[in-house]
């Protein structure tokens, strides 16, 4: 397992501890995991730390959109940049893809817990026909979503490691 990998999952154990107690993922975790992250890459010269800034670059503008539109929190958006500039291009994809895989069954179990299925499917049918929510203050939107990007970086650590199937053509 690479260091970055390593360095991701274990910045993604503190934010979902911190999601969890305080809904927050602080500034302080991304932005140390970017830094040790852009140290080891430049390590590796400077076309790989350049292909992993700009898959973090890339990363952090869509995320914004989705942040501006409600989709994902600010400490959301900064981890999931973070760790694709800790995983690089075009691993960055496979943490991505198996992050939103995360999240979505991570929303269904919410939506279940809540006893709120039905709404929350509603809320996605609504948003995706019209751009807006219907129930902006429903509990499923305020998930721990560092759960999510979590999965995401096991899945790459997995696919890095022990279980290569996991890993699709990119």
């Amino acid at each position: 397992m690479t260091p970055q990998i390593v360095l991701l999952l274990a910045a993604c154990a503190l934010a979902v501890y911190t999601d969890l107690r305080d809904r927050k993922i602080p500034n302080w975790l991304t932005a140390a995991l970017s830094v040790a992250a852009l140290v080891i890459w430049v390590s590796h010269g400077p076309g790989a730390a350049a292909s992993a800034i700009a898959a973090a670059v890339v990363i952090f503008v869509l995320g914004t959109f989705a942040h501006a539109a409600r989709i994902l929190g600010g400490g959301d958006v900064k981890l999931l940049a973070a760790g694709s500039l800790a995983v690089g291009f075009p691993d960055c994809v496979l943490f991505i893809v198996y992050t939103f895989l995360g999240g979505g069954v991570l929303a269904i179990a919410f939506a279940l817990a809540q006893h709120r299925l039905r709404s929350t499917l509603d809320n996605i049918r609504t948003l995706a026909q019209t751009r807006t929510l219907l129930d902006e203050t429903a509990p499923s939107a305020r998930m721990p979503y560092a759960i999510a990007i979590a999965f995401g970086a096991a899945a790459v650590a997995l696919a890095d490691t022990i279980l290569p199937a996991v890993r699709f053509s990119t």
